[in-house]
């Protein structure tokens, strides 16, 4: 049989079980705005991974991967040359592709497992676990004293990666011998300057509402979706994703094409704005709930 490419909804029965779950809904709709970073952080550093598979997979002779797959893969492939006849002490090109695929198809489904499930009291295991959170660290403000920003942020710490733009970010000098109002006047005033000369628009203004949107247009599902089509090559159409997601009536005037796809691909990308800021407004919810330090 010849291998479906395009989705529709005569082929929806193609789609694995799990990413048709209605418990992303049951689950979703109580996440923290920290929660969320996490999962659709995940998310991105697996797409990032599926991406490259993709890439050796089109030019497995060329592509220098093969050489280096990475640690996790390295041992992996090795427990699977330990079990091959007599003769034989290395997989094929072949052989490797499928290994990984179902690696990547098996971190695809813990994925959506851990959003389907009852969510920890207050989110502990998500408060807890920075030692190894890497999302990118954003703010308005930074201070260029690592020290001072740890002391005043409880989200900062060593293991996040700092976001650097030399043509975003300009340092001030301040007098703390003025009063606040005086310096808080003398900065609006040289913003207003700086928004001149740079030319420069605002562009983390989005609503209050965009951690709401991200839960209405169930992005996280339609994440796992995209995810789940770029590993096996397939292509989701409209009108699937239509009766797979928004079982209550679809979004009028063309919402999914021109709002709900864009913004799931946005997120996708750990760089992106909508990623940013989603990661923004994560720590600062995180903030006003722990509490702040400042001594």
């Amino acid at each position: 049989m010849k291998k479906v490419k395009r989705i529709s909804n005569k082929y929806i029965g193609l789609i694995p079980t799990y990413l048709k779950s209605l418990s992303y809904d049951e689950y979703q709709a109580k996440y923290s705005a920290r929660r969320l970073s996490f999962e659709i952080y995940n998310r991105q550093m697996l797409y990032r991974e599926i991406k490259e598979f993709k890439k050796f997979c089109r030019h497995p002779e060329t592509y220098n991967r093969a050489l280096f797959p990475g640690i996790t893969l390295s041992i992996l492939f090795s427990k699977y040359e330990q079990n091959l006849p007599d003769g034989r002490l290395e997989l094929t090109t072949i052989e490797q592709i499928e290994i990984e695929k179902n690696h990547y198809d098996n971190k695809l489904q813990e994925l959506s497992k851990n959003s389907t499930k009852p969510i920890p009291t207050e989110d502990s295991q998500f408060i807890n676990q920075i030692s190894w959170d890497n999302r990118p660290y954003i703010r308005p403000i930074f201070n260029t004293d690592q020290r001072l920003q740890k002391r005043y942020d409880l989200s900062y710490n060593e293991f996040r990666k700092l976001l650097v733009s030399k043509s975003n970010n300009y340092s001030f000098s301040t007098n703390l011998n003025f009063s606040d109002n005086a310096i808080i006047e003398e900065f609006k005033q040289h913003l207003k300057f700086l928004r001149q000369i740079t030319r420069r628009k605002s562009i983390f203004n989005k609503p209050k509402e965009f951690i709401k949107k991200i839960k209405q247009y169930k992005i996280i599902q339609l994440m796992d979706l995209i995810l789940w089509a770029k590993l096996n090559d397939y292509t989701l159409e409209k009108n699937m994703l239509d009766q797979l997601l928004y079982r209550n009536g679809s979004f009028e005037n063309d919402r999914l094409t021109d709002t709900i796809l864009p913004l799931s691909k946005s997120l996708l990308d750990s760089k992106s704005t909508d990623s940013e800021y989603l990661i923004y407004l994560a720590d600062q919810e995180f903030q006003q709930k722990v509490g702040k330090v400042i001594t």
